[in-house]
């Protein structure tokens, strides 16, 4: 169970994440 609790931290880190970089990619464009 505690790696689950870690695993979904990571992914909502990580779409954070994704996230910010379109954010950016659409600046650029």
């Amino acid at each position: 169970w505690g790696s689950r609790e870690k695993y979904k931290k990571w992914i909502e880190k990580h779409r954070e994440e994704r996230e910010h970089a379109d954010d950016k990619a659409d600046e650029d464009t």
